[in-house]
């Protein structure tokens, strides 16, 4: 009797960590799948990006210099294209807002124009605020090609988002942070111009990296 109990039991833990193996692998080739899908699709939009940038610099080169226009009175209308949205670009079905650069961590990740879970697989998205107002939150999965890295980001490090129409926008990290998931305003109104999260991996806290514009 306590031979047959004996090896239910061994049985039992076999089959409890193969499927823990199976659940692990299953993890892992999803993340690697992510980090390629990221790494390529940055790829795409930096191409668009130098395009962009390249147009730009062209343009200016032929622009001929102006008669200097008079002093604008108080009345006048305000320039209408400082609040005009960031361009975004389309991969596939979805729409992306540029490239966040992370030269401590080695990455340069798409940013999606919106977020959703099924978003967050392929990139870090953006959930709140835009660089224009200078509250822009992006949101990333804790794939080892995404944001799975965040916390070893210190204060004083660099960070970069370039968008689409070629405009580069420099940071520089102030704080790192350790928040409940519940304490939403902490990341929606947190009083910096650039904040970037993830979960950690049993999902009970979010990592959190405030930036300042340089």
């Amino acid at each position: 009797m306590h031979k047959k109990l004996g090896l239910v039991l061994v049985l039992a833990g076999a089959l409890l960590i193969g499927g823990a193996l199976a659940l692990y692998g299953a993890n892992r080739m999803e993340d690697e799948k992510a980090g390629a899908a990221a790494v390529e699709t940055a790829a795409v939009l930096q191409q668009e990006i130098e395009k962009a940038q390249t147009q730009h610099m062209e343009t200016t080169v032929l622009e001929q210099p102006e008669a200097a226009s008079p002093e604008p009175s108080m009345d006048a209308p305000a320039d209408e294209t400082q609040n005009e949205p960031a361009p975004v670009a389309m991969v596939g079905e979805y729409e992306y807002l540029g490239v966040l650069s992370l030269p401590s961590l080695g990455l340069e990740l798409p940013v999606m124009a919106d977020w959703d879970y099924e978003r967050l697989k392929l990139a870090p998205c953006r959930q709140f605020g835009s660089v224009e107002t200078d509250d822009l939150v992006i949101a990333g999965h804790n794939y080892i090609g995404h944001f799975a890295n965040l916390g070893m980001m210190k204060a004083g490090d660099s960070v970069t988002f370039t968008t689409m129409d070629g405009a580069v926008h420099t940071y520089v990290v102030a704080k790192t942070d350790i928040i409940d998931p519940e304490d939403t305003e902490k990341v929606s109104e947190s009083g910096y111009a650039l904040t970037l999260y993830t979960c950690t991996y049993g999902r009970q806290s979010r990592v959190t990296v405030y930036c300042e514009r340089t």
